[in-house]
């Protein structure tokens, strides 16, 4: 039997269930101190409680109270991860996860200034940092086949259409909440439009971070090649953002890996 394979995509899992479970034998336990905890990990539409942020615009996308609600989300998580961590790997997973749960968190707090509701709105549940890695991975690979249960497989990009409308439309009313999703609807938009992706990460992961790094051996600078090679890079970019990663031959997928660990 060999061994679990601790990846980035399991681990949030791992995560999103510890806390589930947490939560729910803490509010079995300990009604007080349940209410407490969930106060200060939730997001809010009461200003007077900004005291829990910014740690808040992160925590509620690990906190979920309905069983169906967890389950949904991990389960389009699982699948949807892999596709990402495929392309872009399993670093990147983590950036776009958090990245999309503060997106979301920030659209619902400056919709709450400009529509006033007499109750007290809370906002939890992974849906907006699940839908960023959706919506990345689709902008990535729009037409990648997706193969569902007892129907065949279908573009992804409709899949994805599909989701986006029911999160939005699916729920009777409006709700302040649903505007959560559309910040982690443009969290993954902006991460593959506005970011370079091969870059990005190597910023924002701290354990790659060294203070204290060997000197760089001496490079001989040619402005003519340089100049050929971004031009080059952002030709393939180019056509990532229109056909997708799967319309790359093996030649450009080399060459975008060798070149995007050397800039800088």
């Amino acid at each position: 039997m060999q061994p679990v394979q601790w990846n980035m995509l399991l681990k949030l899992i791992v995560v999103n269930a510890v806390f589930f479970l947490a939560t729910a034998i803490l509010r079995f336990i300990h009604t007080g101190l349940y209410t407490l905890v969930i106060d200060h990990l939730m997001v809010s539409n009461d200003f007077d409680r900004w005291y829990s942020l910014p740690f808040a615009l992160f925590s509620y996308s690990f906190l979920h109270f309905e069983f169906w609600h967890f389950f949904f989300n991990m389960l389009v998580l699982f699948f949807t991860g892999q596709i990402f961590t495929s392309f872009l790997g399993e670093n990147r997973l983590l950036t776009l996860y958090l990245f999309g749960s503060f997106a979301g968190g920030l659209f619902f707090l400056l919709t709450a200034l400009f529509f006033d509701t007499s109750d007290t709105v809370f906002l939890a549940g992974a849906s907006s940092a699940v839908i960023a890695i959706l919506v990345a991975t689709t902008i990535y690979s729009p037409n990648l086949p997706v193969y569902l249960f007892f129907i065949g497989p279908f573009p992804l990009k409709y899949v994805t259409l599909f989701y986006v409308l029911l999160l939005i439309f699916g729920q009777p009313g409006w709700s302040l909440s649903q505007t959560a999703h559309i910040g982690g609807i443009f969290a993954g938009w902006a991460y593959v439009k506005w970011f370079n992706l091969f870059v990005w990460n190597d910023i924002i992961t701290l354990h790659n971070f060294k203070f204290f790094k060997p000197k760089p051996k001496m490079k001989i600078y040619d402005p003519q090649r340089e100049a050929q090679n971004e031009e080059k890079i952002n030709a393939i970019l180019d056509k990532i953002s229109r056909y997708g990663y799967e319309s790359l031959t093996k030649q450009e997928k080399d060459f975008l890996f060798k070149h995007s660990k050397n800039r800088k």
